[in-house]
């Protein structure tokens, strides 16, 4: 399974992280264009995350689709801390 990752205005976010839920060591990054590659099978499902964004899961039900991603930012934003003295 490959695809790109992009945020909600369509720029490609490089660096997001990908895996696959319960299966543990497969996950990946997007690369500095936004495009992934995952081995995953049908029924599983896969976690998309970024700093500052929603996470997303999205269940495999086509082994062979390329997908496009859109992540929204996260209705918590940090605030800006400002540290003195």
């Amino acid at each position: 399974m490959e695809g790109t990752v992009y945020d909600e205005t369509g720029v490609t976010l490089p660096g997001a992280t990908i895996f696959v839920k319960e299966k543990t060591g497969i996950g990946t990054t997007s690369d500095g264009m936004g495009k992934f590659s995952i081995r995953a099978e049908y029924g599983d499902k896969i976690i998309f995350s970024f700093v500052g964004y929603e996470n997303i899961e999205y269940l495999v039900i086509e082994e062979s689709k390329t997908l496009e991603i859109r992540m929204s930012v996260g209705a918590q934003q940090m605030e800006e801390v400002v540290v003195t003295g």
